[in-house]
């Protein structure tokens, strides 16, 4: 069940986050949306994959980036109980947190004079945004373990800050997306990508459905398109998401050492 609320220093002044990943906190996932401006960090621990959109909105891109995390529905391989030497957090071992697992309970939300409208994370808006959390949160408390919103005097703390920060970078990514999708359709960038990997206990999977950009016909681009997509800024996204794809062996790996534990 979730309650959006605009985020307010009056009415939740109390409100702490649980800044920690866990299963029973909503983290359990094998996949989460990589917005194009943490690729470059995404692609150090992370594979990077493209996907078809069913039925967008309009004026919406037909493709997603996403993260794999995991193999199953309710797998995230980067959720440990186990503090380790790469963790930036308690719960999640790996330097860098994607965006849409770090924001936890908050989102973007849209404000005009004289009306509130709902908050909405996948969609990019003219309109001035604000920040909306979800009350109802399993890392929203107000226990002393979490980190606190608003300062004494009302200002917003600096873990309010860095998530203002971060939710600046998920709108200014989603403005990004049709643009990006755009340019990669008219140079026909996108090809299907079939992941196929067998597991020490000799298990076999394949994993369809999956798309990336194609290292090939990127190399064969005229000077002019190249050209094109490094002023864009684009350019150097892309090469992070074939970079990205490296990843998939040290997920395969992880999976294995997670089999191994087990069977302790």
């Amino acid at each position: 069940m979730t309650r959006h609320m605009l985020l307010n220093n009056i009415d939740h002044q109390d409100l702490r986050v649980l800044h920690q990943f866990a299963g029973n906190f909503g983290d359990a996932v094998a996949v989460l949306p990589a917005f194009a401006l943490e690729w470059t960090e995404l692609q150090k621990n992370y594979p990077i994959l493209l996907r078809a959109v069913a039925d967008p909105p309009a004026q919406q891109p037909r493709w997603q980036a996403v993260v794999l995390l995991g193999f199953a529905a309710d797998e995230n391989l980067f959720l440990t109980t186990t503090p380790t030497p790469h963790s930036t957090a308690n719960g999640w071992d790996a330097r860098y947190i994607p965006l849409a697992a770090e924001k936890g309970p908050f989102l973007i939300g849209f404000q005009r004079p004289g009306s509130m409208l709902a908050a909405e994370q996948q969609q990019p808006d003219p309109r001035d945004a604000v920040v909306h959390i979800d009350v109802e949160h399993p890392k929203v408390t107000r226990a002393a373990a979490g980190l606190p919103l608003f300062l004494p005097q009302g200002g917003a703390s600096p873990y309010l800050q860095y998530i203002s920060g971060r939710l600046q970078q998920i709108q200014q990514s989603l403005a990004l997306a049709p643009v990006l999708f755009q340019a990669l359709e008219q140079l026909d960038l996108i090809e299907p990508l079939n992941i196929e990997f067998s597991l020490e206990n000799g298990e076999k999977h394949r994993l369809t459905g999956n798309y990336s950009i194609s290292s090939a016909r990127l190399a064969a681009l005229s000077g002019d398109d190249l050209q094109r997509l490094n002023q864009s800024g684009f350019l150097p996204l892309l090469y992070a998401q074939l970079s990205s794809l490296s990843n998939i062996q040290q997920l395969v790996d992880r999976k294995n050492q997670r089999l191994r534990q087990q069977q302790l």
